[in-house]
């Protein structure tokens, strides 16, 4: 028998905070946000701010930007606001000065010129991820989206917010939550195509 309970679109009761990852629920109202999946890089009764983890920047903008650094970076899109600001996520702790600290060894931020000289200097001691761009919501806005059903609260492993191909990650963390979350991971991003 058909469970219809499972199609019904709720939040979980995960609570908002610094280092939680938000899952666009299947039927977002936002484009913008379809399928995605946010770090919580701030996160205050003021203001959210997060880095999308799987959008990826087209190849021209990654080209321009890439033009800092000694090397080429893969950079993602961090979200659609503030697109002329970098956003980094590295695991260096106090070796990168200023940076702050979101979970256990997961750090952003931080003296940009001593990121670059380990980029530089092809040290490869721990993991970096570059974001053009962030997402942003006012004072209650995320808290309302999340009342609203637009998101799920998750935790990622270190190793999955690292990751270097993220194209599957919003199918991937649904399925890892398991029960009607895994049955979400299967809808397509538009369903009209379907």
């Amino acid at each position: 028998m058909l469970n219809l309970e499972n199609y019904h679109i709720t939040h979980n009761n995960e609570a908002l905070h610094t280092g939680k990852v938000l899952i666009a629920t299947p039927f977002s109202s936002s484009s913008v946000f379809a399928q995605s999946v946010v770090l919580l890089i701030e996160h205050s009764e003021n203001q959210s701010v997060g880095l999308f983890l799987n959008k990826q920047l087209p190849p021209k903008v990654s080209k321009e930007i890439n033009r800092l650094f000694s090397q080429q970076l893969p950079l993602q899109s961090g979200g659609p606001l503030g697109v002329d600001e970098l956003f980094y996520l590295h695991t260096l702790g106090s070796k990168i000065p200023r940076s702050t600290q979101i979970l256990p060894n997961i750090y952003v931020g931080g003296e940009f010129e001593t990121v670059q000289d380990y980029i530089a200097d092809d040290n490869t001691e721990g993991d970096f991820r570059f974001f053009v761009g962030y997402c942003g919501w006012g004072k209650n806005q995320l808290q309302r989206e999340f009342n609203n059903n637009e998101w799920i609260v998750t935790t990622l492993t270190r190793s999955a917010i690292f990751a270097a191909d993220t194209k599957n990650l919003w199918k991937n963390s649904l399925e890892t939550m398991g029960g009607k979350y895994k049955m979400w991971a299967e809808f397509p991003k538009n369903p009209a195509y379907n």
